[in-house]
């Protein structure tokens, strides 16, 4: 069998990879490696390419370039430029996104999303965490649903309600609102979900329904 059929039945032919060998590239893998403050998985990372070079003498042209990001995060002025932004946004950091990540905290805590994160928010409450992380677990649309159905609510005890169709409740019931769930754990991030204790008149027994079930009574 030709080397092109087998390549063609077997493996994809591949170009040999492009080669990085600056005699420097040595000395500045040491140098990341001595620094006191590099994370665990970057040192993993570069202690695995300081054993490739020195075996090799090269790295892979992308071997490379990832090492340049890694570099770079642990340049001084980065480092000092960093310092300043995270400073800033501790100095910004108020109530109102306090009680926003404490939420997200409480509600992704149930997921397998952001589960590390949001369980570092619930036992230390003091943590503050970077804009990023703020921003990727409590400024995403599915969390400001969330927000928005904790921190507005369009019922208030005591209202009369009437019940849409819905696949649990049938329509026309009326009942009284005797108020609105604040357990996170019961709620849901979706539009119109805030949970609500409704008392129906006809049949008398409670129930727990979402805000888009219901809406004020009309009387005809």
């Amino acid at each position: 069998m030709s080397d092109w059929k087998w390549n063609r039945k077997y493996a994809a032919f591949q170009e040999p990879s492009e080669k990085v060998n600056d005699p420097a590239i040595g000395n500045r893998l040491a140098t990341l490696l001595s620094n006191s403050s590099i994370l665990a998985k970057d040192k993993e990372f570069v202690s695995s390419l300081d054993a490739t070079w020195k075996r090799f003498s090269s790295l892979t042209k992308r071997q490379y370039d990832y090492f340049e990001v890694v570099e770079k995060r642990y340049d001084p002025v980065v480092v000092s430029q960093v310092a300043v932004e995270r400073q800033k946004w501790i100095d910004a950091w108020d109530d109102w996104k306090r009680f926003r990540f404490q939420l997200c905290c409480k509600y992704y805590f149930q997921t397998e999303y952001f589960r590390d994160l949001a369980e570092r928010g619930i036992k230390d409450q003091n943590f503050i965490p970077t804009e990023k992380q703020f921003n990727a677990m409590c400024e995403n649309n599915y969390a400001k649903r969330l927000i928005d159905n904790m921190t507005n609510t369009k019922f208030e005890s005591g209202d009369v309600v009437q019940s849409r169709s819905s696949a649990y409740l049938d329509q026309g019931m009326v009942g009284t609102v005797l108020g609105a769930l604040d357990d996170i754990t019961r709620q849901s991030a979706n539009i119109g979900g805030r949970k609500y204790r409704v008392l129906w008149m006809t049949t008398g027994q409670e129930q727990v329904v979402l805000e888009k079930e219901i809406r004020k009574y009309r009387n005809k």
